[in-house]
């Protein structure tokens, strides 16, 4: 499939994807994506979501005695 849209760079290195190629590719608000360049060509892929963890929580005995 191939679509040929020219996408411009905005301030903050913003872009916008085509939404014909935002449906193709089923990405939603939010999709994360993963940006390489390979030969000389921006490659983006959709990446994968890692689970969030929920915030560790050290005791404070422990926390008193780590190293400075």
């Amino acid at each position: 499939m191939a679509f040929g849209d020219t996408i411009r760079v905005r301030k903050r290195g913003e872009i916008t994807l085509p939404k014909p190629i935002r449906d193709a590719l089923a990405l939603d608000e939010g999709t994360i994506l993963i940006a390489n360049v390979e030969g000389g060509k921006l490659v983006i892929t959709p990446g994968r979501v890692v689970a969030e963890l929920p915030p560790l929580e050290i005791p404070t005995e422990v926390a008193a005695e780590a190293p400075e």
